[in-house]
């Protein structure tokens, strides 16, 4: 595994190690601060989302082929979420993000040059 790390493996992994630290950030942020109608909710799945988001993106910076299927399943979960997002919530600009960046990232992984990166 020689070949140089194609660019969208590098921003695919570096996002979803953003996307799984942001939330770590937020809630140590929420720890900190006043209960106000302002403040986000915290549940269980929030670290638990946070931490397989830096699990996939350091898998997919190391070129795991089990990383590259767990981010074309969020990526589907993503394509849901901004369908749901659509119906149930006036906010449409989040609809058109997530729904694109699911799709997007379904593209990108699913080429054929990226899933020679991913080969033994």
């Amino acid at each position: 595994m020689n070949k140089k790390i194609l660019a969208c493996i590098k921003i695919f992994g570096i996002f979803y190690i953003i996307s799984g630290i942001v939330p770590f950030a937020n809630i140590i942020v929420n720890l900190f601060t006043p209960i106000t109608e302002n403040t986000m909710n915290i549940n269980i799945y929030s670290p638990l989302v946070s931490i397989l988001g830096i699990f996939i993106g350091y898998g997919l910076l190391k070129r795991k082929q089990w990383a590259r299927t767990a981010a074309i399943i969020f990526s589907y979960l993503a394509i849901f979420a901004g369908i749901f997002l659509f119906f149930f919530n006036a906010y449409i600009i989040r609809f058109g993000v997530v729904f694109m960046l699911g799709i997007i990232q379904i593209y990108f992984l699913s080429r054929q040059s990226v899933k020679e990166q991913f080969q033994y």
